[in-house]
């Protein structure tokens, strides 16, 4: 009987050697992925036994968010504003009669401009790395251990009076860099702070600060419609000066009529930068109504009234505007305010602003 012959009948069924290796090479191709899934799979079953058995896996707690632009300058504000509270109130407690009255008052101010600013931002507590805990306990314990080591310093009356001369000047600084809003009132803040260290150096018996120095142009080159308010009040106090110079003699006579040319002059010159001088909207008048039984009273009230007119200019300025106008501002609120008035608390802002001119009946 014939026998089949190699590489036939028998090679069609049975792998020849020379296949062997190459489906071999396919299976351990196909092994090192099956591997991957396995362990893959066991880690996602060893993460859910850890979860469910309340097992926390310690990775370092993520940075406190911090405040950038606008807020980072608010919280710069409200971070002085506090200090400086503490620092009057500590002086305060050291003090007697006029100054610490003059440094309660210092204080009072402080926390309320503390409140108008929103107060000091605290980022939420964060646990050291490697902390098990919340660490809510230890950051009470390190604001509690910051805020007693300030509180153990006992400043000088004299030193209230450089922390606020020195944060008004830091504030203005910054009413370049926020929105109109935020820039009137750090300028309000400012004044407020200003005048308290004017009204304590004159408790100390020392020396009364330099009057703020404007520039041979005190005005910006361009108002807005917003400063018609500020040329009529210009104008009408320009208008009573001259009836009190006129009823005056010697040098007072001479004095208030200096001072009724440079507000006529003022009045003009912001009419003219607004764009209202000789238009139908010109808001000046030929003439104003007169209190004769008190234009030293009258005369008062308007100049009170140049504090928010000034004041009101700040939002809506071009930012590299605002410094000459808050110096107006400053400039206008030293020479109105007398060093025993007692100082607003937010000049310009508050309710006792002043008067608004009336065209003579």
């Amino acid at each position: 009987m014939p026998q089949p012959r190699a590489g036939t009948w028998h090679d069609q069924r049975v792998p020849s050697p020379a296949r062997r290796p190459a489906i071999a090479a396919a299976a351990s191709a196909r092994a090192p992925r099956g591997r991957i899934r396995w362990a893959a799979l066991l880690a996602v079953l060893l993460v859910g036994l850890i979860t469910a058995c309340g097992v926390r896996l310690d990775l370092p707690p993520s940075p406190p968010p911090v405040p950038e632009g606008q807020d980072a300058v608010r919280q710069e504000a409200a971070i002085a504003v506090e200090s400086l509270a503490r620092y009057a109130r500590s002086a305060a407690e050291q003090a007697a009669g006029e100054t610490a009255e003059s440094l309660d008052a210092v204080a009072r101010d402080a926390e309320a401009h503390l409140t108008s600013l929103g107060g000091v931002w605290q980022p939420p507590p964060r646990p050291e790395a490697g902390e098990t805990g919340t660490g809510a306990g230890d950051q009470a314990d390190r604001d509690g251990d910051h805020a007693e080591g300030e509180d153990a310093h006992t400043a000088a009356p004299a030193e209230v009076v450089e922390h606020l001369e020195d944060t008004a000047a830091a504030l203005l600084s910054h009413i370049d860099e926020v929105d109109g809003q935020m820039a009137t009132l750090l300028t309000s803040v400012a004044v407020n702070q200003v005048l308290h260290a004017r009204q304590v150096r004159a408790a100390l018996d020392l020396d009364p600060p330099e009057p703020p120095a404007l520039p041979e142009d005190p005005f910006p080159a361009e108002f807005g419609p917003e400063a018609a308010g500020l040329s009529r009040l210009l104008d009408a106090s320009g208008y009573v000066a001259e009836v009190r110079a006129a009823r005056a003699g010697g040098e007072e006579r001479s004095r208030l009529s200096d001072h009724a040319a440079r507000m006529r002059a003022q009045g003009a010159e912001v009419a003219v930068r607004a764009g209202l001088a000789a238009t139908e909207d010109d808001p000046r008048e030929p003439a104003y109504e007169l209190d004769l039984d008190d234009l030293h009273g009258q005369a008062v009230r308007l100049a009170h009234a140049r504090v928010p007119a000034w004041l009101h200019l700040v939002e809506p300025a071009a930012p590299e505007d605002r410094d000459l106008i808050a110096a107006q501002v400053l400039a206008t609120a030293m020479s109105v305010y007398d060093v025993a008035d007692p100082v607003p608390v937010l000049p310009g802002l508050d309710a006792s602003g002043g008067t608004e001119p009336e065209p003579a009946g």
